[in-house]
């Protein structure tokens, strides 16, 4: 019984026919659903398009290394009847008048785990510098030497080394102060202070960050004195760090970018409309869709008939509050469900006979609704 005509009263007391066509209702559902495919398919189109436009670049790429340098010195000697060597290693203390140069030593080297893009600049100076004897923030003069012009370099490698010895000619900066002292008649404190600055910039293109540091070595050498202890200012370096990069997407074809921008945009709004549809056709029509459920699953078990059945032949009536309930009873009492429609497209029977007992299951559209309280409509005999 698919197509009927009820008729329910309006609050003006007058009754109005609304025709059920339930196979038309159906085959919307159906049409409803189906848009939903075509919307996920375009959806999965705009990701792919969007995939494939977009790159994520430097994802987990970083690369350690291990920067170290120092400074040492040897004094060397002038002939003299004491000292057997020609030098004395670092860290004594010395005679002036027996020192004829200073032999510095600057090792720098950064070590890296894979090869980096390298620009390196160093040189080194040394700044002569007299001061108040009693205040050594207090400077009377300075001069800077420069003892090792900028040299620079441009490497691929996993590697940086730079070793540089330079000889201190300890007469020539002493003879200087001891001039300037003399000739202005003073008491003062001095030194040369020897320094190599670095400059290290390192970069891989799938490394966002960047090694970029700026280092000093550093030794002073005090000038004018009878004894002197050299000094190395600076402290050696030895750092560990590792060079990473932030996952991030690279948009590498616009053009695909923004076409499966405008499909993703689409298909999002086409399928919150036909889910929408979908689901706002399900809630206004889901009596014909409950029913229908229960026709087809269970149609070897359901005859229909053309007209209600009395139930004052019966002993018993049972109601069934379920209508997988009524499916037991009608197995276990190998026996058919008698279907019956009241009020097209608004309530039927189910119905199981066992000799003087009926078994009834009620299906409404009110009750489905969330309204079992409702007024229930007339069918066109006037039946309930």
């Amino acid at each position: 019984m698919s197509k009927g005509k009820i008729q329910y009263q309006s609050k003006d007391k007058s009754y109005k026919v609304k025709t059920v066509n339930k196979k038309k209702i159906l085959r919307k559902g159906t049409v409803l659903k189906l848009l939903i495919i075509p919307c996920l398919l375009i959806l999965l189109l705009s990701l792919l398009l969007l995939n494939s436009s977009i790159e994520i670049k430097g994802k987990s790429a970083n690369v350690g290394y291990n920067e170290i340098g120092d400074v040492d010195y040897k004094v060397y000697l002038k002939d003299n009847n004491y000292y057997d060597s020609k030098y004395l290693d670092s860290g004594m203390q010395y005679v002036a008048s027996l020192i004829s140069s200073v032999n510095t030593k600057f090792n720098y080297e950064v070590h890296s785990e894979k090869n980096l893009d390298y620009k390196y600049t160093y040189n080194i100076v040394g700044d002569l510098v007299i001061y108040d004897i009693n205040d050594s923030s207090k400077i009377l003069y300075t001069k800077q030497y420069n003892l090792l012009d900028s040299k620079t370099e441009n490497l691929s490698s996993n590697n940086i080394v730079i070793n540089e010895d330079l000889d201190i000619d300890y007469d020539e900066y002493n003879n200087y102060v001891n001039s300037y002292k003399r000739d202005y008649g003073i008491s003062a404190g001095s030194k040369l202070i020897v320094t190599m600055n670095i400059n290290v910039n390192g970069s891989n293109n799938k490394i966002q960050k960047k090694l970029n540091h700026k280092n000093k070595l550093q030794i002073e050498i005090p000038l004018s004195e009878q004894t002197l202890n050299i000094n190395i200012a600076s402290d050696k370096i030895n750092n560990k760090e590792r060079l990473f990069t932030l996952t991030g997407p690279v948009i590498t074809n616009k053009f695909i970018f923004v076409i499966g921008l405008l499909l993703l945009i689409i298909s999002l709004i086409s399928l919150i409309i036909s889910i929408w549809k979908f689901t706002a056709y399900k809630k206004e029509n889901i009596y014909i869709i409950t029913l229908n459920k229960f026709l087809r699953d269970y149609d070897r078990l359901i005859v229909n008939a053309t007209d209600s059945i009395s139930e004052k032949k019966f002993e018993r009536v049972i109601p069934v509050s379920s209508f997988t309930e009524l499916v037991d009873a009608a197995e276990n009492n190998r026996t058919s469900i008698i279907f019956f429609e009241a009020i097209a497209g608004e309530k039927s029977f189910f119905l199981v006979i066992n000799d003087k007992t009926l078994y009834k299951y009620r299906l409404t559209k009110a009750y489905l609704e969330g309204n079992p309280d409702a007024e229930e409509l007339k069918d066109t005999k006037g039946k309930k």
